[in-house]
């Protein structure tokens, strides 16, 4: 068991039985050796994350288990991403709506000429502007959709970057915005949270869109637990972000960035562009939820709690990774403020980071900390080093 390769056929062959089983028969695309039009973006996805799971191969569970891991896209067009296990497999799965979702966001941030003034020549772009309330992917959906009106194509035109060296970097935000998503997924099975609960339900998947009645918070047999369901789950939702914050920022300074265009940036620009897309990715999955009415306090924590909790996070473990962060850090906070002009609808960055210092949010974050210190306790033998 142990000693066969990461990915093999027997891998993809249990992938596919438990995406296909969860959806339906065609849900599970392989994309690397698929058949059809390659997306080469999608194929730069999957082959940049097999690579990083493959560095965990060899890795045993406190328990003794071996890990076996597979990342699987899913064709559907709903955002989404899961954490599941079936036969001793941890599945990952991205479905191929948030790949477009976070394609059409990354083009816009590059269509506004005050977002990286520095790259490329942005008079040639138009800044479009959109409806309050609205965001990028969204309004094709309300205009067409809703309203049964045909989408002028030269607006549509103005929804990508003019100039191309920006809509390479418009690239380049979408990969480091998804990677982020599969790095969270990842770590929701290396940090053991999918083992951990699969003791109690064995079929749990831990979706990023909460989806009402996929996280049994009453099945849960809470006297075993050594915490509440709902906090539980908020937990294990801090903890994969923070390791997936942490990667995804260790990977750049590091120079360990395995997509050979990204690589040939400079390191500050790739440090930069990871945290502004893992902070994106935290205000996308809130507007998601939202919009979709399928948001779940009990079981996810607030979009505030966990930028408040990631800008924790770079304050005290990516200090300790890069000593200049704080600089990289003061320059988001200018990418998130000049974004909120075009897009109303995002929260400001400015002002959740200005409420970060409050005595109540501090409280709040000590709580968790508590909590998640309490939890480690009880998963640290399902993690895998």
């Amino acid at each position: 068991m142990s000693g066969r390769p990461f990915f093999d056929d027997e891998d993809r062959d249990a992938a596919q039985r438990y995406v296909d089983g969860l959806y339906s028969a065609g849900a599970f695309d392989p994309v690397i050796d698929g058949i059809g039009e390659e997306d080469k973006i999608l194929t730069a996805q999957v082959a940049s994350i097999r690579d990083y799971m493959r560095q965990s191969e060899g890795t045993r569970s406190g328990q003794g288990t071996p890990l076996r891991i597979y990342p699987a896209l899913v064709n559907s067009m709903s955002p989404n991403a899961f954490a599941g296990h079936r036969d001793g497999l941890h599945v990952c799965g991205l479905h191929i709506g948030l790949h477009a979702m976070v394609y059409e966001i990354a083009c816009y941030v590059m269509t506004q000429p005050n977002l990286f003034p520095e790259i490329g020549d942005p008079s040639k772009e138009k800044a479009p502007t959109l409806p309050d309330g609205s965001l990028p992917a969204f309004w094709l959906i309300d205009h067409t959709v809703q309203k049964g009106k045909q989408v002028n194509p030269e607006l549509a035109d103005r929804f990508l970057p003019f100039c191309p060296q920006r809509y390479e970097y418009a690239v380049y935000l979408s990969l480091l915005m998804i990677r982020f998503v599969w790095f969270h997924e990842m770590y929701h099975c290396l940090n053991g949270h999918v083992a951990y609960l699969s003791r109690f339900v064995p079929s749990i998947r831990l979706n990023e869109v909460a989806i009402p009645g996929t996280l049994p918070l009453v099945e849960l047999p809470s006297l075993d637990l050594p915490l509440p369901a709902d906090r539980l789950y908020q937990e294990l939702e801090l903890d994969a972000d923070r390791s997936a914050l942490y990667a995804a920022y260790r990977t750049q300074f590091e120079n360990k960035e395995n997509i050979i265009a990204l690589a040939g940036l400079p390191r500050t620009m790739r440090c930069r562009l990871a945290l502004l897309a893992a902070y994106l990715m935290t205000f996308l999955f809130e507007r998601i939820n939202e919009r979709q009415s399928t948001k779940v306090p009990l079981s996810h924590p607030d979009s505030h709690t966990r930028l408040h909790d990631m800008f924790r996070t770079t304050a005290i473990h990516l200090k300790q990774l890069d000593g200049d962060v704080q600089s990289v850090f003061e320059q988001v906070r200018a990418d998130m403020g000049a974004l909120a002009q075009a897009l109303p609808i995002l929260h400001d960055l400015q002002d959740i980071h200005g409420r970060y210092e409050a005595a109540a949010v501090q409280d709040r974050l000590d709580a968790h900390e508590a909590n998640l210190t309490l939890l480690r306790q009880q998963i640290q033998m399902f993690g895998y080093r």
